[in-house]
């Protein structure tokens, strides 16, 4: 009886409803065909320091913890790799990577920080100890042609 308890209290099912689009860590979780649970909360990562929102989709599988083994007392906890959810593209014990589903990244390897982005904006100041490049070259380093003195603007790059 005792080992049925503890089976049941550690489980595993699939999201079928979600409250992320509320702004809300809140699921449904189907465990067996049929076997629905009540909405129940998300683990996620949030103190009074600093909160990382993680939407969690339906069909997403979770692990959940049933306190007392019961279907509606329980946290879900996302995002365990299954085949809708692979590891990162590159993942290896010495990166630490963050895929978005629309293709954009964050790479961190070796004192190397990688943004793959379609667009950044930057609500703020920005300030760059070093020099920064492009594909042409340094933008700290660069002469330009056409250039006339006073208020005319001068050509492209070189």
């Amino acid at each position: 009886m005792f080992g049925q308890q503890i089976e049941n209290m550690i489980t595993t099912g699939v999201v079928v409803e979600s409250q992320s689009a509320e702004g809300k860590a809140l699921v449904r979780v189907e465990f067996e065909e049929d076997c629905i649970s009540d909405w129940m909360p998300c683990v996620a990562y949030a103190n009074a320091f600093m909160t990382i929102w993680i939407p969690i989709n339906v069909g997403e599988q979770v692990t959940v913890l049933r306190e007392g083994g019961e279907i509606d007392a329980g946290i879900a906890i996302p995002s365990i790799h299954h085949v809708g959810a692979k590891e990162a593209t590159g993942a290896n014990e010495k990166n630490f990577i963050i895929e978005f589903r629309d293709g954009n990244s964050l790479k961190y390897e070796d004192s190397i920080f990688t943004f793959t982005a379609t667009e950044v904006i930057i609500n703020g100041n920005l300030k760059v100890n070093g020099t920064i490049t492009d594909n042409i070259g340094t933008l700290s380093d660069h002469t330009h042609i056409g250039v006339t003195a006073g208020s005319v603007k001068s050509g492209g790059r070189q």
